[in-house]
């Protein structure tokens, strides 16, 4: 069973974020559209966004209208990404979890030509050429990384319990 998300919380370190009324939500993250997008309730949405107010700025409408959330635990997981030039990464809540797909800024629902495996978290780069996505197979899970055209991705840990990754904005280094 899924837990019901929180409040989105937005702002500093310290001294605490501050939640912002009237939405509730999970894996949020701004975009330099100036907009924010998040999980609600399987769908991914989106929001104008002033950062320097720390508010939203207008109504929230869906984007992707059925992201999976939580595919390996049972927390809110990010099971999406969007790179700096729009297109969004996810994975469907409707189908089995294996095959990643990616939407264009035209609506276009494109699957990424590699092997079928249970994926999560995926990652875009800041180009959207190269992902970084964790494979699960239980009971250990690995990050790998490569590029969306169709070659086949090379693992990247070999911790067996690597879940979450991110590349740098230069998209030289990946964080895990």
């Amino acid at each position: 069973r899924r837990r019901a998300p929180g409040p989105l919380a937005v702002g500093a370190r310290a001294p605490a974020p501050r939640a912002v009324a009237g939405e509730s939500g999970s894996c949020a993250r701004y975009l330099p559209t100036g907009h924010m997008v998040y999980e609600s309730e399987g769908h991914l949405r989106a929001v104008p966004f002033d950062l320097d107010r720390l508010e939203m700025r207008g109504a929230s409408r869906v984007v992707v209208d059925d992201v999976a959330v939580g595919s390996i635990m049972t927390a809110p997981a990010l099971d999406y990404d969007v790179s700096a030039t729009g297109t969004v990464v996810y994975l469907p809540a409707s189908t089995p979890k294996t095959t990643l797909v990616w939407r264009d800024r035209t609506g276009q629902i494109v699957p990424l030509k590699l092997t079928p495996r249970v994926y999560a978290f995926p990652s875009l780069s800041s180009d959207g050429r190269q992902i970084t996505v964790t494979v699960a197979e239980w009971p250990v899970s690995n990050v790998w990384v490569g590029s969306v055209d169709g070659e086949p991705l090379s693992r990247l840990t070999t911790l067996n319990d690597s879940v979450c990754s991110v590349f740098s904005p230069d998209r030289e280094w990946v964080a895990f």
